[in-house]
């Protein structure tokens, strides 16, 4: 994963954030946004009153699963983030619900096996990016 925070490249009123090339937005209401990068849908939803420090968006999100495969934490610079993966039931084919998070900000896609990493990783770079209007960050 990038150590390097990306350069905010999109706005809407409430907040700016990383959009990575090829990525568009499928729409966008206050708080969250849909992505789709070939076929693949993404949506990122930013709380602007809980601080990037905050676990809030982590522990409500982690209540609806039973027992996901990954949830994992860390805490770094005054933020916390988290990476949470559950399988989804299908009998035909091996999906994955992917969501990564730091603070109140939060991203979640369903992807297949072969493109989790990938996933997890630009997600979070565009979670990371994200920066609330009239916040310096």
């Amino acid at each position: 994963m990038s150590e390097e925070k990306k350069e905010t490249n999109e706005a809407s009123d409430q907040f700016s954030y990383y959009l990575p090339p090829e990525y568009e937005v499928d729409s966008a209401a206050t708080n969250n946004i849909v992505l789709t990068h070939k076929e693949q849908t993404y949506i990122l939803f930013i709380n602007p009153f809980e601080p990037d420090a905050s676990k809030v968006i982590y522990e409500s999100t982690l209540e609806g699963y039973d027992s996901p495969e990954v949830d994992e934490t860390f805490s770094k610079d005054g933020e916390f983030g988290y990476v949470i993966i559950d399988r989804l039931d299908d009998e035909k084919e091996e999906f994955y619900e992917i969501t990564v998070g730091v603070g109140g900000v939060k991203m979640t896609t369903v992807t297949d096996p072969d493109n989790m990493e990938k996933s997890a990783d630009t997600m979070m770079e565009i979670v990371s990016s994200v920066e609330v209007q009239g916040e310096e960050g």
